[in-house]
């Protein structure tokens, strides 16, 4: 361990004005070109390598070297927290509140079976998904914004001297040589106001992502009950083409037999088979366009997400089925028109007041860019 002679005022103010406030003594340098130019400059996660000499300097080094370590440990848990925030076990975990957020659902009325059927059907359509991690991302975004403080800066400095004794006789000449180091940590803390006010933009922007997430899962769903309202059309259309196509057949049958009774003149067989033919040919037009409604319902199926075969396509009690079903499809159409709703419960209006607050709060960040 060096020792530091006091009794010499040389020595003494060259150490002390090179080594700071903080010296580690009992360590050396592994080699000096590994501390060229550390003074007054900061270290970026580069450290040098240091040898202790004595047992003292080696418990002193390995108490800075842990303060060190708990520093980067902190940091890298506040990292691992922000990954953590956007992977698929947060996601689930924010689902349960996206679902309860939904202000239209805020009426007396009992929900019924079909409509849960509903909700339960569009759950993990891509969209919605989609925009159920767009939520959670710039809601766990918002949270780590809360405890964010400016990133902190490591110094390293080194301080070294010399001191000689002299006794009466000069070859009794002996030079002490003396090093030290100091490890100076910095945080920056911002002025009063500037946190929160960072802290409040990024809850605005979380905000907003759920009211699109609203938006953008009313929009599926009046797509969902677009579809389901086109198919009912096509699919009674179809019905009554039919019927009208077995009317004309039976009428081309009896054109046939007036005229093979020699009743009837070939111009009637010609139109009753024109007629049937328009029918049967405007019936397998509603059928291809009814096939294609739902081709495009299974997009809206339950396991489209995970593109798999689920059990809703199995039996007459799915849900595919008991929403393709008329009643029920006519009774929640009459059930919407019964329900009272109120504007300021809309999410395009709530993102809108959302977006206002965000501006203001963006007012009083630019205000206090001015303060230290």
């Amino acid at each position: 361990m060096y020792k530091q002679y006091r009794s010499a005022p040389t020595a003494r103010n060259h150490i002390e004005k090179n080594a700071g406030e903080i010296c580690f003594e009992g360590f050396q340098p592994a080699s000096r070109k590994q501390l060229n130019g550390f003074s007054t400059r900061k270290i970026a996660g580069v450290f040098p390598v240091l040898e202790p000499r004595t047992a003292r300097g080696t418990a002193r080094g390995r108490q800075a070297i842990g303060w060190i370590l708990c520093t980067v440990l902190a940091c890298s848990v506040f990292a691992n927290a922000s990954v953590q925030a956007d992977s698929p076990e947060a996601v689930s975990r924010n689902e349960e509140s996206l679902e309860s957020a939904n202000p239209d659902l805020n009426v007396s009325t009992e929900v019924s079976e079909f409509e849960r059927k509903l909700w339960m059907q569009v759950k993990n359509h891509p969209g919605i998904v989609k925009e159920k991690l767009r939520y959670s991302a710039q809601e766990a975004r918002a949270t780590y914004a809360d405890f964010t403080y400016p990133d902190p800066e490591i110094r390293i400095t080194r301080g070294s001297g010399s001191q000689e004794e002299r006794a009466a006789y000069p070859t009794n000449y002996n030079r002490k040589d003396a090093s030290s180091y100091e490890v100076q940590v910095t945080q920056p803390i911002p002025f009063p106001g500037k946190l929160t006010a960072k802290s409040n933009v990024q809850e605005y922007q979380a905000d907003q992502k759920g009211y699109e997430f609203l938006m953008n899962r009313n929009r599926t769903i009046g797509e969902l009950l677009g579809l389901l309202a086109r198919y009912h059309r096509v699919e009674e259309s179809l019905r009554f083409t039919r019927e009208l196509a077995g009317a004309a057949a039976a009428l081309e049958g009896i054109a046939r037999a007036r005229y093979g009774a020699g009743k009837g003149s070939l111009s009637d067989v010609s139109l009753a088979r024109v007629q049937a033919d328009t029918f049967r040919e405007r019936a397998e037009m509603l059928l291809g366009e009814l096939e294609s409604i739902r081709d495009e319902l299974q997009y809206f199926r339950r396991d489209a997400a995970s593109g798999s075969e689920g059990d809703g396509r199995e039996g007459e009690h799915s849900i595919e089925s008991f929403l393709l079903k008329k009643e029920p499809f006519q009774q929640y159409l009459r059930d919407l028109q019964n329900r009272t709703y109120h504007i300021e419960n809309l999410p395009i209006l709530a993102r809108v007041r959302s977006m206002q607050q965000e501006a203001e709060s963006r007012k009083t960040l630019a205000n206090l860019d001015y303060a230290p």
